[in-house]
């Protein structure tokens, strides 16, 4: 992901000027992080965290080109036809970006976010639906068609395990626990658990009745983070 340097000082000055505005809703270790990603005066280093990179998108600042909420939206939405299915994002984020995008989709159907934090909602999402809990292994997914999330793998395999138990699609983008927040194309990570999991993973669903396992990557999360989904036969 990239951006001009000469869009640096009104991308920045934006997230001052709405932190300021919401500085309530945040917590001092959430302060911290964020300031220390702006304090470089690098928009590179403050997009690489997810809560400035929400914050960008709640502004309008993202373009379409480096918007993984809005690629990741569509992506599901190309895949599943989401406007009346029920969906459910796991650990939304401070924001609940992605959840949102996929509010403004849907039809007939609901979003439903689950992360334990505080969660700013802003707006009117007459099917947006907000749990500000943990999801786990003893979440009710009864009228769950779609289970998603920008997860670590470790979270990610919760999900795949909920999926297959219940027989609910799933689409979700894989990163390792430590490079969750980042979306830097040329950064570098260690990709070896992720392929790890995703073999792992295709084993499972394919063993599930849930069709196969496929795997996409797109520009705008990095092509080295693999999105992983079930294709029913």
């Amino acid at each position: 992901m990239r951006l001009e340097t000469s869009d640096t000082n009104e991308y920045i000055g934006s997230i001052i000027t709405y932190l300021n505005s919401h500085k309530d809703d945040f917590v001092s270790e959430e302060k911290a992080r964020i300031s220390e990603a702006l304090g470089n005066f690098s928009i590179l280093h403050a997009l690489y965290d997810n809560m400035c990179l929400q914050i960008c998108d709640e502004l309008g600042l993202l373009p379409d080109k480096q918007n993984p909420y809005k690629a990741f939206s569509n992506l599901i939405n190309e895949t599943f036809d989401i406007e009346d299915k029920n969906v459910v994002e796991i650990g939304g984020g401070k924001l609940a970006r992605l959840s949102k995008r996929i509010s403004a989709i849907q039809v007939l159907g609901k979003v439903t976010v689950y992360d334990p934090n505080s969660v700013i909602i802003e707006g009117n999402y007459h099917n947006f639906v907000l749990a500000q809990r943990k999801f786990g292994e003893t979440t009710d997914v009864k009228d769950v068609d779609i289970l998603v999330g920008l997860l670590s793998y470790p979270t990610a395999s919760v999900a795949i395990k909920m999926a297959i138990e219940n027989k609910i699609d799933f689409m979700i983008a894989v990163f390792n626990k430590r490079d969750q927040y980042s979306f830097s194309e040329g950064s570098e990570f260690d990709l070896k658990p992720i392929i790890n999991f995703v073999n792992m993973a295709e084993k499972k669903v394919e063993n599930s009745g849930l069709g196969k396992l496929k795997v996409k990557r797109i520009n705008e999360i990095g092509k080295q983070f693999p999105i992983i989904y079930n294709e029913r036969g």
